[in-house]
């Protein structure tokens, strides 16, 4: 069945032969393409006549003046600290309570009762040092740490924004 389709097809091509053109063809597609090129070249000129006549928009100044308040209103922005003054208030209270357990608790040490201001104080270091040793590892460890943190904030707020 498919070779009779071939066949039908094969002995239709051979009748209707190869296509002639008329014998203007060539004229009549060369015309129209030189046409077209006028046509490119007038609509050229006419848009390079409309972007002549148009101006840049320049926006106006109180398009200006509300982006500018924009701006100084994003730059005051308040700093607000890293660390909040309850924070502060927290660490302050804690050193206070360390310090105070170190100097007030009682010595397994005997003190010596002298009026010699330096041997007091030294007595009173001495009770601190012993103080602090009984104290958990992780409060000179946090108390440190705070103060790197202080440290950092303060370098980075004053030092380094300022200049």
């Amino acid at each position: 069945m498919e070779m009779d389709k071939e066949d039908i097809f094969g002995k239709l091509i051979q009748h209707a032969g190869p296509d002639k053109t008329s014998p203007g063809f060539t004229g009549m597609v060369m015309k129209n393409i030189q046409i077209e090129a006028e046509l490119a070249l007038e609509r050229e000129a006419v848009l390079e006549t409309i972007l002549l006549k148009l101006q840049p928009e320049s926006p106006s100044p109180l398009f200006q003046k509300a982006i500018m308040a924009q701006i100084a209103m994003s730059e005051k922005k308040s700093e607000e600290p890293i660390i909040s003054r309850k924070a502060w208030y927290l660490v302050a209270a804690t050193v206070l309570l360390v310090i105070g357990f170190c100097v007030t608790g009682q010595s397994d040490t005997a003190v010596e009762a002298t009026p010699d201001v330096l041997r007091e104080t030294n007595n009173i270091l001495a009770s601190f040092s012993l103080r602090i040793v009984v104290l958990p590892v992780i409060y000179p460890i946090a108390m440190f740490a705070l103060s790197i943190l202080l440290f950092a904030d303060y370098f980075v707020r004053y030092r380094l924004i300022r200049h």
